[in-house]
């Protein structure tokens, strides 16, 4: 008679099997300001090599531009982070393969890399030109969150509390050029009638890829259950973040907040459009349990343990952010 696994040995296996996809993290920035190599970086909360050992198969890399940039140093700031990561992925091939298509996911699980979906945080490089969206998608850019906090030229991002402004006519040009692109078009940070405005506009799924449920924690940056359901039915998905703010109104955010948040957001619009947006180097204070990339197995265990199915744990560690990477980039 054969043994039956214990629950450690279960969780071990899930994990294992499972195409864990984390849909954002800033680390891009941190280790371009610090001269670091991705590949061995223990002063970042990730890097190559633990990405490899925790399992992770796809993490999506965000260059983040700070506010002093902006908006006149935007499009050199992020030339400069991409040149950058592109060195990195030179000098580390052994490590990542950029992805590009979906046959670059398929073939770095195949050779035992890490697929890197390079992202930009914040559409402030795109101003004014069409041009430049393409170029930054030659250059190997699959996902383009369209605001951070601020105003932009293609809508308004959630800081601007008093205007709350929509997509402009060119915020329109950009989310259609994306979809003929096969682009991720990302509404985190979005004002909400910035994110309806999308939401009416697109034709592909669009992503949250780092964001919470502002029913559970009411943060500016979190998504009350009318977007989450309008995301989930053109068939999106958001990525639970591990900011302890988005998370929890006290000091008291645990690894069961992440969990609570995700519990939420499958009770209200099922298991299909719910995955992980760690956030990973863009928050100084991290979460007590998932303070790095190591940790995400605790994930993996605390949705075993509430209940969730294998098939329904693969689903919410990577297999949702991956139907939509299919459906997106093809």
């Amino acid at each position: 008679m054969a043994r039956r696994e214990n629950a450690a040995e279960i969780t071990a296996r899930i994990h294992r099997d499972t195409i864990i996809i984390d849909a954002h993290c800033d680390t891009i920035e941190r280790a371009y300001r610090a001269g670091a190599n991705l590949a061995h970086f223990p002063a970042a909360q990730l890097d190559f090599a633990r990405l490899l050992a925790v399992g992770v198969k796809v993490q999506f890399f965000a260059a983040y531009i700070a506010t002093e940039y902006k908006p006149e140093r935007s499009l050199k700031r992020v030339l400069q982070l991409i040149d950058f990561f592109h060195q990195q992925l030179a000098q580390n091939s052994q490590y990542v393969r950029l992805v590009r298509r979906m046959m670059d996911i398929t073939k770095a699980i195949q050779s035992g890399q890490i697929a890197a979906l390079l992202s930009v945080e914040g559409g402030e490089p795109v101003e004014g030109d069409l041009a430049y969206l393409r170029i930054l998608y030659r250059l190997g850019v699959r996902s383009l969150g369209l605001t951070w906090n601020q105003r932009n030229q293609l809508a308004d991002g959630v800081g601007e509390r008093e205007t709350q402004g929509g997509l402009t006519l060119y915020g329109r040009a950009v989310v259609q050029e994306m979809n003929r692109l096969g682009m991720l078009i990302d509404v985190s940070h979005m004002s909400e009638a910035g994110f309806w405005d999308v939401i009416q506009e697109t034709q592909h799924p669009v992503i949250a890829s780092h964001a919470n449920c502002y029913a559970l924690v009411p943060h500016p940056r979190n998504l009350t259950d009318d977007q989450i359901t309008a995301l989930a039915n053109v068939g999106g998905v958001v990525g639970i973040t591990f900011v302890p703010e988005f998370l929890a109104e006290d000091d008291k955010a645990i690894v069961t907040r992440v969990l609570d948040h995700i519990e939420h957001v499958t009770q209200l619009v099922g298991v299909d459009h719910v995955g992980i947006g760690s956030d990973f180097d863009g928050t100084e204070t991290t979460l007590p349990g998932l303070e790095d990339v190591t940790r995400l197995p605790q994930l993996t265990e605390g949705l075993l343990k509430r209940g969730y199915s294998g098939e329904e744990i693969q689903k919410i560690m990577g297999g949702n952010f991956l139907r939509v990477l299919k459906q997106v980039i093809g």
